[in-house]
């Protein structure tokens, strides 16, 4: 047995699904395991102790006194009808950190013979908050991505998913546990606040997957809050920015009649800024075009706006 994971329930299960989720954009994964954590009361069950390869980046003082911080924590929750198993870590490693956790991870997954490994994340799109929130995916096989239609969810076609999230996915496959990650879309202006939307999205189709039912009606009055919140962001947004007023009007507004930042504007934008890398004389070209929408005054704008929201609030 893995000697940093503590194990302070044995509970006979038969071959559990596993629902894992770190911080992420939105909190948007966190936000759905931990809901369905409080649904199905989950017990704890065990933690990884991470002490032995998280390195502290500093010292919290107390009343003049030094310690150390205490590492995130890493819990085990359990279920034991149907099957289930919900892992919540406090924060998020990388690197070699990130890696061994996730092997700690698997090691607990064999430990209980888990046969299914299910994560979340959000994905982030330039949209408005009025969109509903549509589930993606990505699995370890061909059988799983069959049942996607199932469920309502579309296999994502190409593009990275970061972070531990995701990347459990693939050291599953590796170990020979079949796996899939589920990304919920949210808009990407709000990707530093909590988007209950997109972790009922989640919710919904996890539950659906796992076999279980839910109250949806603590979430949804989560998702009403956060929608009045992201309305007062988007009028406001939408007060700093011109209205169309012909073709060049058109290209600095900051959603179009369906709720999305125009593609072309995005596109120019990081074309030059991708210039600008290689040839440090484009430099001009996109202080220009930055100059032309006014978008540096804009975006300040619009943090100052969330930031203010939020501080009130």
């Amino acid at each position: 047995m893995n000697k940093n994971i503590v194990i302070t329930k044995k509970t006979p299960m038969a071959n559990p699904v596993l629902l894992a989720a770190w911080p992420g954009m939105g909190n948007v994964a966190l936000g759905c395991v931990d809901y369905l954590r409080q649904q199905t009361q989950a017990q704890f069950c065990a933690e990884i102790d991470i002490r032995g390869y998280v390195t502290p980046e500093f010292v919290f003082a107390e009343h003049g006194l030094a310690q150390l911080p205490h590492p995130p924590r890493n819990y085990f929750y359990c279920v034991e009808n149907p099957p289930l198993l919900l892992f919540e870590s406090e924060s998020h490693l990388s690197g070699e950190q990130g890696v061994r956790l996730i092997h700690d991870v698997i090691d607990y997954c064999r430990e209980m013979n888990v046969r299914q490994i299910l994560t979340g994340a959000a994905f982030a799109l330039p949209a408005s908050h009025r969109e509903p929130s549509h589930v993606y995916g990505v699995a370890t096989s061909e059988s799983l991505l069959e049942q996607f239609p199932l469920y309502s969810i579309e296999a994502m076609e190409e593009g990275p998913i970061s972070g531990l999230n995701g990347l459990l996915v693939g050291y599953a496959k590796e170990a020979g546990i079949e796996a899939m990650c589920l990304l919920a879309t949210m808009p990407v202006y709000a990707v530093n606040f909590p988007n209950p939307k997109a972790s009922k999205a989640l919710v919904e189709t996890f539950a659906k997957l796992i076999g279980i039912t839910v109250d949806l009606k603590p979430i949804d009055a989560a998702v009403a809050d956060m929608e009045s919140k992201l309305e007062l962001i988007e009028q406001n947004l939408k007060g700093v920015l011109p209205e169309k007023e012909g073709k060049e009007a058109a290209d600095g507004t900051a959603f179009d009649d369906q709720g999305k930042v125009p593609s072309h504007v995005i596109d120019k934008i990081e074309k030059l800024f991708h210039e600008t890398k290689l040839d440090k004389s484009k430099a001009v070209a996109l202080k220009e075009e930055l100059d032309r929408r006014t978008l540096s005054l804009k975006l300040i704008a619009v943090f100052l706006i969330v930031i203010g929201i939020y501080l009130v609030s």
